[in-house]
């Protein structure tokens, strides 16, 4: 596959593990197919963030985030970021990943 991802994603006490293939799509995501379409289309929020300028504590089920690793067309990726980390691209990717997931982030 042209991408091969594992995310695991969530609030600390509630995380969700999934697996995705792009190009052929595939895994255990709810739809891989509209995923990887969302991905192709936000690669830079979703896989390749800016590195943060600022992060914060967090609390009891707070925040929510995502962690990202595999390989996308050949580069390899390693995502760690949550909806409080800044700049504000780093937050967009997170909401994208959550919402794309169907896991609950307010």
């Amino acid at each position: 596959p042209d991408a091969d991802l594992r995310i695991t994603a969530g609030t600390p006490g509630h995380r969700e593990s999934f697996h995705l293939m792009c190009s052929p799509d595939g895994g255990d995501v709810p739809d891989p197919t509209t995923l990887c379409a969302i991905i192709q289309a936000n690669q830079r929020t979703m896989l390749f963030p800016p590195q943060p300028k600022s992060i914060c504590i967090g609390g009891v089920g707070f925040p929510p985030g995502v962690d990202v690793t595999g390989t996308y067309y050949g580069r390899s990726v390693t995502v760690h970021a949550r909806t409080c980390d800044r700049p504000v691209a780093i937050v967009h990717g997170v909401i994208r990943w959550l919402s794309a997931l169907a896991i609950p982030y307010k």
